[in-house]
């Protein structure tokens, strides 16, 4: 698969903020942008936050106490 060179740019920008590799980068935008085409009344912040909760728990493994 070929990207522009500005995407890649973005991605190495966005991916240094984030935390994220490139790869993992460009796969959360698209998937920011298929939860907006899906949903367009849900708020960005919504959708970011979903994304995110569900990042961080393929992540962390919950222990009940």
């Amino acid at each position: 698969m070929k990207f522009s060179k500005n995407l890649i740019e973005q991605a190495i920008k966005g991916s240094d903020i984030s935390g994220l590799s490139i790869s993992e980068q460009i796969e959360h935008w698209a998937s920011i942008g298929s939860m907006v085409e899906a949903n367009p009344d849900l708020p960005y912040d919504f959708i970011k936050a979903v994304l995110d909760s569900d990042r961080d728990a393929c992540l962390e493994e919950y222990r009940y106490s």
